[in-house]
């Protein structure tokens, strides 16, 4: 939404937040860190979502925990802590990458990892196998929650959930990184501005993740299928793409010609890339 960036400094175990407006360190975030190394950012929920009016950032720790972000406004009438406010309760073991998930306007992303995680019980798959897990917020509260005075950051009624885990029975391998088609778009629709965003942005052709259609704020990208780079894959061991069917969270074959289900052969894979990608 044009308003910070986020930096993840691994060797200090903080993460920088750099304003847009002012193109400055605004703030340094400690708590709930250890290592952190990848960020991904979900748009502020104006109009959908929980509508907090809030924005929320996932930071991955190299120990496999995820520490999450709330912006502000904080302090006197604020309903955002411009903090950490805790972590998600789950441990997603040698963590790789993690992407918003353009599908969920509940602030979901998608990690890959090793071990896959059962979203009913927690029990987590041994480290070694391959993985890819939703996560998202779940709330049954609607609308901004003012701060309360001389409250610590905290997650409130917010409860870290996990829709669903992909393991060895999907993928092929151990999965490095991930990316979304983006065959289905509103990509050029004007980009949605908030009090809070700095400057003006881009009418056009964006990389915001949501859309405005005048009565309500939209996904802007309707994927069919997520993207996951294998470099160690049953299908090719010198690296393959694993394609997954979101609707049906199975692999989808890519050679109908060939016996089997097959991945897109990507000697060397290590990374991946849409679009609408931070």
């Amino acid at each position: 939404m044009n308003e910070d960036v986020l930096v993840c400094n691994e060797g200090d175990s903080s993460v920088s937040v750099i304003s847009v407006s002012s193109l400055s360190v605004r703030k340094v975030l400690t708590a709930h860190l250890g290592r952190p190394f990848a960020v991904a950012l979900t748009p502020r929920q104006t109009r959908f979502g929980w509508h907090r009016d809030v924005y929320y950032g996932y930071v991955l720790n190299r120990d496999g925990t995820v520490a999450i972000f709330e912006s502000g406004p904080s302090g006197q009438n604020g309903w955002g802590y411009d903090d950490i406010i805790g972590l998600s309760g789950y441990t997603f073991h040698e963590p790789k990458a993690v992407q918003v998930d353009p599908t969920d306007l509940r602030s979901g992303v998608w990690i890959v990892h090793e071990g896959a995680i059962d979203a009913a019980t927690g029990r987590t798959e041994p480290p070694g196998t391959g993985a890819a897990t939703h996560l998202y917020l779940e709330s049954r509260v609607l609308g901004p929650r003012p701060l309360q005075e001389g409250t610590r950051p905290h997650c409130r009624d917010l409860r870290p959930r996990i829709a669903a885990s992909l393991g060895e029975e999907v993928l092929s391998g151990v999965p490095v990184d991930l990316a979304f088609d983006n065959q289905r778009n509103f990509g050029a629709l004007v980009n949605p501005t908030t009090p809070f965003s700095a400057g003006v942005p881009a009418q056009l052709n964006g990389k915001s993740l949501v859309r405005d259609l005048g009565w309500r704020l939209q996904g802007v990208s309707a994927p069919r299928f997520l993207f996951l780079a294998v470099p160690g894959s049953r299908e090719a061991m010198d690296g393959a793409v694993d394609v997954i069917e979101l609707a049906e969270l199975s692999c989808f074959d890519t050679n109908a010609f060939r016996e089997g289900v097959q991945s897109i052969p990507a000697p060397g894979v290590s990374r991946l890339m849409d679009y609408f990608r931070q």
